[in-house]
């Protein structure tokens, strides 16, 4: 018989999926896996959570069935209830939060935990091998104004990577310029010392501008976006 707890923690890093992300997505707390992985609890994977996990990893559900269970019953669950379904994959989801901030150009609030508006489920996969995100570092908030048209527009949502900071690789950033929070591009002016960044507008009608680094906070880097038709 397989080994369940190799399995999972080989399949896992086969993917790319955290033991945390994983626990998550199951409902549990960040180390129920590692816990089930390395100190054998619980004793056994329950039912419900060999269903929800069997998607995401691409497995048949029937190699995580509990031990012990009779060859009758195993043989009932692997045919009738557990079988590999890609499309099962809606328990397979964490939450993004929406912050109750306005990206424009001027005004709004800081991203901050109290200003969590409501939190949307997107698949852990999708976040991880399609965005290229841990869902831990992510943000989505509304744009509104015209300063970043025809790229975005007002009504738009945004997803943020706040882990990532960087401006050396230019693109389309949320900052803090002290005012409020607003979404630019930025570029870094080579060379500059102290270092100075260079703020976008993709509207021609907003002109760009230069500040010392040191005077804004760069929230992260806008990595998706849902546009309106």
């Amino acid at each position: 018989m397989v080994d369940i707890r190799t399995l999972l923690k080989s399949r896992a890093e086969e993917l790319g999926f955290s033991l945390k992300d994983l626990s998550l997505s199951l409902g549990k707390n960040h180390s129920y896996l590692q816990q089930f992985i390395t100190k054998g609890s619980p004793r056994t994977l329950p039912l419900e959570l060999a269903a929800k996990l069997a998607p995401l990893l691409q497995l048949d559900a029937s190699v995580l069935l509990p031990e012990g269970l009779d060859r009758a019953t195993r043989e009932y669950l692997a045919d009738n209830i557990l079988p590999f379904d890609r499309q099962r994959n809606e328990a397979l989801t964490v939450p993004v939060p929406e912050f109750d901030v306005h990206l424009s150009a001027g005004g709004g609030q800081l991203v901050e935990a109290e200003n969590v508006k409501r939190e949307w489920p997107f698949p852990i996969d999708y976040l991880r091998h399609v965005i290229g995100i841990n869902h831990e570092d992510a943000a989505i908030a509304e744009v509104r104004g015209d300063s970043m048209a025809p790229t975005l527009n007002a009504g738009d949502m945004v997803m943020v990577n706040m882990r990532d900071k960087d401006p050396t690789q230019p693109g389309v950033f949320v900052i803090f310029d002290g005012d409020g929070t607003v979404i630019k591009r930025l570029e870094k002016v080579p060379l500059s010392e102290p270092v100075e960044l260079v703020l976008i507008s993709d509207n021609q009608l907003h002109s760009k501008y230069t500040v010392p680094a040191e005077q804004v906070m760069i929230v992260g880097r806008v990595c998706w976006r849902s546009h309106r038709m």
